[in-house]
């Protein structure tokens, strides 16, 4: 791929995603600005060139200090750059005042100057461009995240705990179904050939079975399957109780469940963050959804919203989505960072099961829960009642390489995107079966 100066490439990478579910992914890269004239308004078109023009230079500069391995000046222009780019973004955008971006920039340099020339302890607070991008959309979403930080008391271990769960019903575990396994169409007590056979008996033809035999893929991956829809259908299906006798056919609550995954998959949450790649823009470099990201929207959707959410806890290339419905955290003042906080998350998943099983969702075997570290960095001059603003974030220690990829919420989304076209076809009568049997 040729890398030309300036902002950003995106070009397409054919990938496989959501366990295994074929999409079209993006690499950013830097290219050429586009021209402000396009972008920015004419009372702003002035600073939107100098800063376009500025961008080329710190990409020249930022290109010639990774050639020479020098971490520290890396640092330092890609903080700057992270700067420039979001000023530039807010003046494409009409907004003038961008008091509030270098005030945090203010701060973020003033702890990465304290920290130049230290071994090992260059904080990871400049963001490539998708991180960035990651962050912000977060905030703009569901808002800025303010932290309170344990008060001096002459202990330095002391710690403050938080909490938060989900109301209502729990999603439910269920079997994720491999790519590469035959489970939900092989056999006259598979869950698709009953299904065939419920809807011919109401005289609507249907070959969701055949369909899936017939594009089966013995050669996919281990991790290929159908995660993404089951983690999904978990959250948005009540948890089936009992089997369904209905038009000559009985569904066991494995059947049921198979059926609510087929029904869900191809459903489009909104994502947060950005999914690994294998390339240079997102190996090991890049730190995918940033705690301060994760923090802001565990506290909202689960915390305020009381509802579960999704995230791939997998950062490589594979795809594990799991639901979270309660997350715990330990926090206390860091001892290497004048205005950081350590903190220890404890989130509780809902786990996917090895094989067919009809047994109720169950907490003493049905749960994972991982610990997460991670630092956030917070400023100084922006104490509230709610705590400091939180401006960066790293995950720290194993949770480097053991944290979330992405988020995703569920929302208002169409479902008919399966890519069995038989259950698309079949997706109103599906539906109903699934609200017979009390689960919608």
């Amino acid at each position: 791929m040729n890398i030309t100066k300036g902002l950003l490439l995106v070009s397409g990478v054919s990938l496989l995603v959501a366990c295994g579910k074929p999409e079209k992914e993006t690499v950013v890269e830097y290219v050429d600005v586009p021209s402000s004239s396009s972008l920015c308004s004419q009372a702003l078109g002035d600073r939107c060139r100098e800063l376009e023009n500025s961008i080329v230079g710190l990409t020249e500069d930022l290109n010639q200090a990774v050639n020479r391995g020098d971490k520290d000046e890396v640092s330092r222009l890609q903080l700057e750059m992270n700067r420039q780019l979001e000023i530039l973004r807010s003046y494409r955008e009409g907004k003038s005042d961008i008091s509030e971006i270098e005030q945090r920039y203010a701060a973020l340099k003033s702890i990465l100057d304290k920290s130049i020339n230290k071994p090992n302890q260059i904080p990871h607070i400049a963001y490539k461009q998708d991180e960035l991008n990651a962050v912000r959309e977060v905030f703009e979403t569901y808002g800025d995240l303010y932290i309170k930080v344990p008060e001096a008391s002459g202990e330095p271990d002391r710690q403050e705990n938080d909490s938060v769960k989900i109301d209502g019903e729990l999603p439910w575990s269920g079997y994720w179904y491999p790519k590469r396994s035959k489970e939900l169409f092989e056999g006259v007590d598979s869950p698709l050939r009953k299904l065939d056979r419920y809807l011919a008996n109401q005289g609507i033809q249907s070959q969701t079975a055949d369909w899936e035999a017939r594009y089966f893929d013995q050669y996919a991956a281990a991790w290929e399957g159908h995660c993404d829809a089951w983690a999904i259908a978990s959250v948005l299906t009540k948890e089936p109780r009992k089997q369904l006798i209905t038009e000559d056919e009985t569904f066991s609550i494995s059947d049921l469940k198979a059926l609510a995954i087929m029904y869900f998959e191809g459903y489009q949450p909104k994502v947060f963050g950005r999914r690994y790649q294998g390339v240079a823009a997102t190996d090991g470099q890049i730190q995918d959804i940033r705690p301060e990201a994760f923090h802001r929207m565990m506290k909202v959707i689960i915390g305020e919203k009381r509802q579960p959410l999704l995230i791939d806890e997998d950062p490589g290339a594979e795809v594990w989505v799991k639901p979270i419905i309660r997350v715990s955290w330990r926090v206390k003042q860091d001892p290497e960072y004048d205005h950081a906080v350590l903190i220890k998350a404890f989130p509780w998943m809902i786990k996917e099961r090895g094989r067919v099983d009809d047994r109720l969702t169950d907490t003493s075997f049905d749960l994972a829960a991982p610990a997460y570290e991670y630092r956030l960095f917070y400023d100084v001059n922006t104490k509230s009642e709610d705590g400091f603003k939180v401006i960066a974030g790293e995950w720290i220690n194993s949770s480097e390489n053991n944290h979330p990829d992405m988020i995703f919420v569920p929302g208002e989304s169409s479902n008919k995107l399966q890519t069995n076209k038989q259950i698309s076809s079949n997706h109103e009568y599906i539906r109903k079966l699934l609200a017979k049997a009390g689960m919608l």
